[in-house]
């Protein structure tokens, strides 16, 4: 019993090493298909004609937005951002932020809706989350904290620091 194991785990060696060989003699784009086009849309209007990730022309998008003490906006703390080119679309992927510990939740919005993002647990005092959420031409990020009672000096003199990833998709 003891050989067909050790034949076995031979055999799984060397076809491991053969695939590897063969994925570096045949390079591996001999395996990658062409992308097809594929029609985006947020449901109502204008769609993204995306044709594949190399030739589409996105722009890299990361914004961050501060606030010094936020003693100075509570209870509501409100972060805008730049309105949305005419022609683009914006798509948030990844939002992180530096937080009290009293803040659960940054709202986005701003864009087609609200969207709720979480820190990972009630204590943290940062948050880093990958999402994905849209806004339109013309429209405005925003980002929105609840903040509680800031009489209580080591929670009411905290940064707030909130920055967003993504990019922008031309309209066509």
């Amino acid at each position: 019993m003891k050989i067909l194991q050790v034949a076995a785990k031979r055999v799984g060696i060397a076809v491991s090493i053969l695939s590897i060989q063969a994925f570096w003699l045949l390079g591996t784009d001999a395996f990658a298909q062409q992308a097809s086009q594929v029609l985006v849309t947020d449901g109502k209007t204008n769609p993204v004609n995306v044709h594949s990730t190399v030739n589409i022309s996105v722009t890299p998008y990361q914004v961050e937005q501060s606030i010094a003490d936020l003693s100075t906006c509570a209870p509501q703390c409100v972060l805008r951002y730049a309105e949305v080119p005419k022609g683009q679309r914006l798509v948030i992927t990844h939002v992180s932020a530096q937080l009290s510990p009293t803040i659960p939740v940054v709202i986005l919005e701003g864009g087609n809706g609200t969207l709720f993002v979480t820190k990972p647990y009630k204590a943290a005092r940062h948050l880093s989350a990958q999402t994905t959420f849209y806004y339109e031409a013309g429209q405005t990020p925003s980002a929105r904290m609840y903040v509680p009672d800031t009489s209580d000096d080591t929670i009411g003199h905290t940064s707030l620091v909130v920055t967003l990833i993504g990019h922008l998709i031309p309209l066509q």
